[in-house]
């Protein structure tokens, strides 16, 4: 079968919206950071240690609008540990081991929460309401859960195995 030009032209079209639906069905865009990082991972297996940071961002998926909070919020102590993605960088480098690093706010999804707890995408944080964990469906929390939750729990597995 010939396609005619305009035939290719409304099929890369079509291909672009579907793209673009994906990408629309997903909580993470492609401007946004890694759920999770690895680093030194070509000591795995080599030595014994592996470094895990679960708070070690304040970032917020740029889909999240920051949560309705502003940067003032997510630079304290309920946005990440502060410090921790330096030290445990730091710490990394220092032993020569691998760490896992996390890409996002505890807001987001507190890594360090069973998934069941009502904790785990806290709506007040340190007597803090944080509106954009308001009232979330149970589609939202399940996006939160496959794209930032198990990826990084995936990838802890998957440098112990």
């Amino acid at each position: 079968m010939i396609h005619s030009g305009a035939q290719k032209v409304s099929d890369k079209k079509t291909s672009l919206r579907n793209q673009d639906k994906l990408l629309s069905d997903t909580l993470l865009t492609q401007d946004d950071p890694k759920p999770v990082d690895v680093l030194n991972i070509d000591r795995l297996g080599e030595t014994n240690i592996l470094i895990i940071c679960d708070h070690a961002s304040n970032k917020v998926p740029r889909k999240l609008n920051q949560l309705g909070v502003d940067d003032t919020v997510l630079n304290q102590h309920i946005g990440s540990d502060i410090g921790t993605d330096k030290l445990g960088t730091y710490i990394a480098n220092a032993l020569n081991a691998p760490a896992v690093i996390s890409g996002f706010s505890r807001l987001v999804i507190d890594l360090n929460r069973d998934t069941d707890s009502k904790n785990s995408i806290p709506e007040v944080s340190d007597h803090i309401k944080v509106p954009g964990n308001q009232n979330l469906s149970k589609d939202q929390k399940q996006k939160r859960l496959e794209e930032l939750y198990r990826p990084y729990h995936q990838k802890i597995d998957d440098c112990i195995d």
